[in-house]
C-alpha cells in the first residue's frame, strides 16, 4: 500500500510539473490590428427593365343624420387598373 500511495504522488507530480512546463513553452501572445474595412466601391452592372400591373376595387358608401334622422346618403365604387413601367 505504502508503494502505490509513492507512485501515485509521484505520476501526479510529474503530470502536474509537464503541465506547467508545457504553459510556459507557449509564445507570448502578440497584438494583431483588424484590417482596415474598405467602403464597397458602386458597381453598375447594367440596365434593368420591369413592370407591373395591378387591379384595385371597393366600395364606399357615407350615411349622413341630421338630429338623428336619416338625411342623405351615397355610395361609391372604387374600381381601376394601375400599372406602371
Amino acid at each position: 500500500m505504502r508503494n502505490f500511495i509513492a507512485s501515485a504522488a509521484l505520476g501526479m507530480s510529474a503530470i502536474v510539473s509537464a503541465g506547467a512546463a508545457g504553459a510556459a513553452d507557449l509564445p507570448a501572445r502578440t497584438y494583431t490590428k483588424a484590417p482596415i474595412a474598405a467602403a464597397p466601391v458602386y458597381n453598375w452592372t447594367g440596365f434593368y427593365v420591369g413592370g407591373n400591373l395591378g387591379w384595385s376595387f371597393g366600395r364606399s358608401r357615407t350615411d349622413v343624420s341630421i338630429v338623428g334622422a336619416p338625411f342623405a346618403s351615397t355610395s361609391d365604387r372604387m374600381e381601376g387598373i394601375l400599372g406602371g413601367f
